[in-house]
């Protein structure tokens, strides 16, 4: 190896330590920066509440108390449970679909999650006529099609 090689490796390494201590004394000084922000940011906070918390706490309370404020509630809880409702329903929908692809995967047919429709209609078209061939071949009965997936199929 040259000596100028081995020069342009020393200057190499002396900038990337000098990239590295001045990348971390970067990130020391926005840590720094951001934790006395969120000190001020808390002391304002407090100030503000000590002059107006009185003010608007009585203001909220009025808020709080009208029928308008109560029905909009109400409807949040309503919106929550059929929200709930409608996951739930979902999920069980996800679940028959996840198990109808399973089934489909193991009697042979090479589909994937997010195929589309006709994508998986033609690869079950192609499994049909290879299991045609595969009973003719054998003189076996033709395996009829798995009730799960007419729900993938429709």
């Amino acid at each position: 190896m040259r000596l100028s090689e081995i020069k342009n490796i020393i200057k190499e390494e002396v900038a990337l330590a000098k990239i590295s201590l001045t990348e971390l004394a970067i990130n020391n000084e926005f840590s720094f920066l951001k934790k006395k922000a969120s000190l001020h940011e808390s002391l304002l906070g407090s100030l503000v509440s000590l002059f107006l918390d009185s003010k608007y706490k009585k203001k909220a309370e009025q808020v709080k108390d009208s029928p308008e404020y109560k029905e909009l509630i109400h409807q949040m809880e309503m919106s929550t449970k059929s929200l709930n409702y409608l996951t739930a329903q979902l999920k069980d929908k996800i679940d028959d679909y996840e198990k109808g692809f399973n089934s489909m995967q193991k009697a042979g047919l090479k589909v994937k999650m997010g195929m589309s429709p006709n994508a998986i209609w033609k690869e079950y078209e192609r499994w049909k006529v290879d299991m045609e061939k595969e009973s003719a071949k054998h003189k076996t009965k033709l395996i009829n099609m798995n009730p799960e997936w007419t729900k993938i199929l429709k």
